[in-house]
Order: structure tokens, then C-alpha cells, then sequence
């Protein structure tokens, strides 16, 4: 009975799985890809504009990529599903601030001010993302043990 009921919760874990996958989608296609165009209205009379461009491709990847030197001492204190939760959180959390940005310059801000949020919230927005994906990789390891590549294609097609 224990086995049927593990193999219960893996697939409700994928079906969710699928779910989120779509979310993440929209997180990607919306607004990751659009950062830059949204920097560019924000700084269109900043003379400073092009180093705040560069900063905003480089500095986020960067500090996203050293945080996930941090994720396996978290890994082996906490259950993946919490540390999941908790980052996604934050990342939606973050995208307030993102939008909190933009909303500033436009009531009247200073464009540097509001670049400088803008930089500061999606690097946070970035390293919250890098530091949990190696958390659900590992959780996905486990919970899609046979035609990985069947359950990711439909996975992939849904969030695409």
C-alpha cells in the first residue's frame, strides 16, 4: 500500500509539475525577456542608459550563478517542497518591486533611482530562480524515474 501511495504522489507531483512549468512560461515569456525593453523606457533620456543595460545582463547572471554554490547546504537542512515554495515566493514577491520601479519613474522619480531598483530587483528576481533550480531538478530526478523524456517533451510543449 505504501508503494501505491508514493507512486499516488509522484504523479500529482508531475501533473503539478506540468502546471507550474506553464506559469514558468508565462514568468519567461512576459517578463525575463522583456527586462531590457523595460529598462530602455524607463532610461530613454538617461545618458547612462547603455551601462545600465550591460549591468542588467551581467550582474543578475552572475550573482544567480554563485548563489547556487549555497543551495546544497540549504538542501540538507531543509524538504526540497519547502525551499521550493519558499523561493518561488520570493520570486513573485520580486516582481512588485520590478513593477514598483517602473511605476515610480513614471509618477515622477528620478531615472537612476529607478534603474537602480530595477537592477537591484531583478538580480534578486534572478538569484532566487538559480538558487532553487537545483532543488527542482533534484525533486524531478526523483519523481520522474522512467520515460523522462516522454513527461519533459509534454512538460516543455505546455510551458512553450
Amino acid at each position: 500500500m505504501e508503494k501505491r501511495d508514493e507512486n499516488l504522489l509522484k504523479e500529482k507531483t508531475k501533473k503539478l509539475s506540468i502546471i507550474e512549468g506553464s506559469f514558468y512560461g508565462v514568468h519567461d515569456g512576459f517578463g525575463i525577456k522583456y527586462i531590457a525593453p523595460f529598462a530602455l523606457v524607463i532610461g530613454k533620456d538617461n545618458p547612462y542608459i547603455s551601462t545600465f543595460i550591460a549591468i542588467l545582463h551581467s550582474v543578475p547572471s552572475l550573482i544567480g550563478n554563485l548563489s547556487e554554490l549555497f543551495t546544497n547546504k540549504i538542501i540538507n537542512k531543509y524538504k526540497r517542497k519547502n525551499i521550493l515554495t519558499f523561493f518561488v515566493i520570493l520570486q513573485s514577491i520580486t516582481w512588485f518591486g520590478i513593477l514598483a520601479s517602473g511605476l515610480l519613474f513614471f509618477n515622477g522619480l528620478n531615472s537612476n533611482f529607478s534603474l537602480i531598483l530595477l537592477v537591484i530587483f531583478y538580480t534578486l528576481l534572478i538569484s532566487f530562480g538559480s538558487f532553487v533550480s537545483p532543488v527542482w531538478a533534484s525533486l524531478m530526478r526523483d519523481i520522474v524515474d522512467y520515460k523522462r523524456g516522454s513527461y519533459f517533451s509534454k512538460r516543455n510543449i505546455t510551458s512553450g
